[in-house]
């Protein structure tokens, strides 16, 4: 009785690729079991992946620091108008920068 072992060959993926493997993962609907294993590497290789370069993935989707402010003109600043909404917090009047940023 013979068993025939298989061995892995091990690849060596560049920054980029990992990072971008991590971002496959997190954008498909797929859990991480179910994406390692269509990838063909080691659940505990993605964990580390995830740990060492996870951060990046993040940097990288995300603004620095600016969020999306919805302006609504008005030819009649009153008080009853609608300056800015943000959030769900909606400002009636006009307000320095300073006082949005602290406000976020």
């Amino acid at each position: 009785m013979e068993v025939e072992v298989v061995k892995q060959i091990r690849v060596q993926r560049s920054k980029e690729e990992i990072i971008s493997m991590l971002e496959q993962c997190r954008d498909s609907r797929m859990s991480v079991k179910e994406f390692v294993k269509l990838k063909g590497i080691h659940e505990a290789t993605y964990y580390n992946w995830r740990n060492k370069y996870g951060s990046k993935v993040i940097k990288q989707n995300s603004r620095s620091g600016f969020s999306e402010l919805k302006i609504k003109p008005s030819p009649l600043m009153h008080a009853a108008a609608l300056f800015a909404e943000f959030r769900g917090l909606k400002i009636y009047q006009p307000v320095s920068a300073a006082y949005l940023k602290e406000l976020i």
